[in-house]
């Protein structure tokens, strides 16, 4: 399999001693490096790759024994297909990617 490029960059920094912040940033390109056959379709995991692209937040708090967390995944609600759901043609691989989700939790240490 050749796969399509794909690029992740990560920021993250801590604004105060207790506070975290961070961002990702995931990037697939195009791939299109096989044909088709005859009737439009592809074998094996040789269908094309359409690009897109996805960012996700992260934040936390400590508060002593007590640390609070959240998230937001694909901050912009990208509508798309990951490469594997786009490249695979066997049945049961193309599903679509998850939409915004948004995660929050506690942690405690005793």
């Amino acid at each position: 399999t050749i796969n399509a490029p794909k690029f992740t960059a990560y920021i993250d920094t801590q604004p105060t001693v207790n506070w975290k912040l961070g961002m990702t940033l995931l990037a697939m390109g195009d791939r299109d490096r096989f044909d088709a056959d005859a009737n439009g379709n592809y074998s094996g995991a040789q269908g094309a790759v359409k690009s897109y692209e996805l960012v996700n937040l992260t934040t936390s708090y400590q508060l002593g024994n007590t640390k609070l967390y959240g998230g937001i995944e694909n901050v912009l609600n990208e509508d798309y297909y990951p490469g594997r759901s786009q490249s695979y043609t066997y049945t049961g691989y193309n599903l679509k990617g998850r939409g915004r989700a948004v995660n929050m939790g506690v942690n405690y240490t005793f």
